[in-house]
């Protein structure tokens, strides 16, 4: 669900629960080959969309109890918080 496909045409990021109940975020090449969950954390991820430059995918996440915004470098998998809105923030997916 949810595709998003990078700046460059070469990658795709969709969500899915597939793998075991909760949401997590996959990339692959166009061609489908490479396929990998990229997220793997506690809680549900979703909504992936690429930066501009290609290099981080921006996703939603209630992992950590709420849902706030989160982005991955693809090169090195490292993943960090953007918000902490607490009540003050509330994503689109929370509104559904």
């Amino acid at each position: 669900r949810r595709p998003a496909i990078s700046p460059d045409g070469n990658w795709f990021a969709w969500q899915t629960n597939a793998g075991g109940g909760k949401d997590e975020i996959y990339l692959a090449r166009m061609d489908g080959s490479d396929a990998r969950n990229i997220t793997k954390a506690k809680g549900n991820d979703g909504h992936p969309w690429f930066s501009r430059n290609g290099k981080w995918i921006v996703f939603e996440s209630d992992r950590g109890g709420q849902w706030e915004i989160w982005r991955i470098h693809l090169e090195s998998g490292k993943q960090s918080q953007l918000t902490r809105g607490g009540k003050n923030y509330v994503s689109t997916r929370a509104r559904m």
